[in-house]
C-alpha cells in the first residue's frame, strides 16, 4: 500500500465517481482504477461497489477511508513539522524509509525543498522497519 494509493483511494470516496477523483487530482481516470484495482487485491477486499451514479463505497471501503485519512493527515502534519525544522539555520533532518516507500522520497525531497526546506541538510537512509523503530527510540533519526 502506497501514499498515492491512499490519496487516490480517498479522493475516489470523497468525489463519488473515478472520474471526477481523477480530474481532482490530476492524474488519468485509467491511472486511477489501477491504483484502486491494486490496493483492493493487495487487501483483499472489494472497497467499492460501482453504479449509474458512481463509486459507492462499501464496508470495507468505509472502514480503510477512516484509516487512510488519518494516515495522510499524519504525513502532511509531519512534512510541516519538518518544514517549520528546515526554518532554523542550519538544520539537518535525519530521514529513514523502507523499501516500500522509497520511489516516492526523491518527489517528497524536492517538494520540500520547493516548500522553504531548501537550506536544510537531509540525511536519508533506507533500511528495514526494525532498524528503523531502533534508530527512533535512540534518537538516531527525526
Amino acid at each position: 500500500m502506497t501514499l498515492n494509493q491512499l490519496r487516490y483511494f480517498c479522493a475516489a470516496a470523497q468525489c463519488g465517481t473515478f472520474s471526477r477523483a481523477a480530474e481532482q487530482i490530476h492524474i488519468s481516470q485509467p491511472s486511477l482504477c489501477v491504483a484502486i484495482r491494486n490496493l483492493e487485491k493487495e487487501l483483499g477486499v472489494a472497497l467499492f461497489r460501482t453504479n449509474c451514479r458512481g463509486a459507492v463505497l462499501t464496508d470495507a471501503g468505509r472502514l480503510l477511508l477512516q484509516d487512510a485519512q488519518g494516515i495522510l493527515q499524519q504525513v502532511d502534519a509531519a512534512a510541516a513539522h519538518m518544514r517549520q525544522y528546515a526554518q532554523r539555520t542550519g538544520a539537518e533532518i535525519r530521514l529513514a524509509y523502507t523499501a516500500a516507500v522509497a520511489r516516492n522520497i526523491p518527489r517528497l525531497l524536492r517538494d520540500f525543498a520547493a516548500d522553504g526546506g531548501a537550506g536544510c541538510c537531509i540525511c536519508s537512509d533506507e533500511m528495514p522497519s526494525d532498524q528503523i523503530a531502533c534508530g527512533l527510540r535512540e534518537g538516531r533519526f527525526d
